[in-house]
């Protein structure tokens, strides 16, 4: 119970967000998403879907002054990220992912050779990090294929969802992706799908059982919990 983590509280506000979004409830969508971008920073992807939201509305033939004002609750979330950012929780906040956890917005080059560090690891002779890594890759591919198919139906959600994947996957060190991913609401959206099928809802629920009690018996074994 020491290890607090936010992602249960960004995930209501974002998927709130999200939701009253589909409803045109701009003015609340942007409050909710600039309280998320406060739980995690990552969330100042929602302004992708808030801004297509917006353009979704507008009868680009008739703007008017009503219009552009509701076109300025799209900066709301950055202006939540900036505010944030230039704070001195925002400072303290990088400077323990910088120095502590190698982290940061966008590392390409570092991220692209710990990543490839991470796949070379699958076939080492350490199966802990084997299976670590291996978990790490299927929620990553998860997510991918997630938001890819349910692009169609859900142009907006998908594409929040990429924002997600690009800057965790980007941070730098390929750990905790797991926990990274689950902000990610097609994932939810593609298992629900799938999960009408019976037989697929059972192998899921016994499969996802088995990998959590794998993962408590390796926390006990002084695993660090994320």
């Amino acid at each position: 119970m020491a290890q607090v983590f936010t992602e249960g509280l960004f995930i209501g506000l974002a998927f709130c967000s999200l939701a009253l979004m589909r409803h045109k409830r701009l003015f609340w969508a942007a409050l909710l998403a600039a309280l998320a971008v406060w739980t995690r920073a990552v969330g100042v992807a929602l302004l992708i879907p808030l801004a297509l939201a917006w353009a979704y509305e507008v009868n680009w033939k008739q703007l008017n002054w009503r219009s552009f004002a509701r076109g300025l609750l799209v900066l709301i979330p950055a202006a939540a990220y900036l505010a944030w950012h230039f704070s001195t929780w925002g400072a303290n906040f990088q400077a323990v992912e910088a120095n502590f956890f190698g982290r940061g917005l966008f590392l390409m080059d570092q991220s692209l050779r710990m990543w490839s560090q991470a796949w070379g690891s699958l076939g080492g002779a350490n199966t802990q990090a084997t299976v670590y890594y291996l978990i790490e890759f299927s929620a990553v591919a998860l997510a991918l294929m997630a938001c890819l198919l349910t692009f169609r139906r859900y142009p907006s959600v998908a594409l929040f969802g990429l924002g997600v994947l690009a800057i965790s996957v980007c941070s730098g060190w390929p750990q905790s992706q797991s926990r990274y991913m689950l902000a990610i609401p097609s994932i939810f959206i593609l298992l629900s799908r799938l999960g009408r099928r019976q037989s697929f809802d059972r192998a899921w629920t016994l499969g996802s059982i088995l990998v959590m009690g794998m993962l408590a018996m390796l926390f006990s074994f002084d695993m660090w919990v994320a």
